[in-house]
């Protein structure tokens, strides 16, 4: 049996305040990883559009990773934004929630981004891995 919000800042064991300020956390470390994304993005653009063909299917795979975590943040970053507003309108006595309901969205949203943030993990190594291989095939070409 679940219980029922009634919007006040502190419910049960759900600090609404806490909530809100975490979801802020969290776009705010989307907004940095879009930053760094649009960096690969440039250098990708830049430094390996004329790669040799060995590293050319590497760079390939690494540009599709790059892809998918753009979209992943932006459907991430709408829910989050979705979620905030949900917040801001319960801390301000406009709407009530389901406690048991709030609280499986907030745990849902925060594994999310920590599996969003593996995903850039094993993107930036697979991109220092292909940039060492291209520096290697540049320097045995020289």
């Amino acid at each position: 049996m679940s219980t029922r919000i009634y919007p006040l800042e502190k419910l049960g064991d759900i600090n609404l305040a806490d909530y809100y300020s975490r979801a802020n956390e969290w776009l705010n470390d989307l907004d940095f990883l879009e930053d760094e994304l649009r960096f690969f993005k440039k250098i990708l653009k830049l430094h390996f559009s004329n790669t040799v063909e060995a590293t050319a299917v590497q760079i390939e795979l690494v540009e599709r990773q790059l892809a998918k975590l753009e979209l992943n943040k932006h459907v991430i970053k709408a829910e989050l934004n979705n979620y905030r507003e949900m917040l801001d309108l319960l801390i301000k006595n406009m709407i009530t929630q389901d406690e048991d309901f709030l609280r499986e969205q907030h745990r849902t949203l925060e594994l999310r981004i920590h599996l969003l943030n593996q995903s850039y993990q094993s993107f930036k190594n697979e991109l220092f891995h292909v940039t060492e291989d291209l520096m290697g095939h540049k320097k045995a070409s020289t």
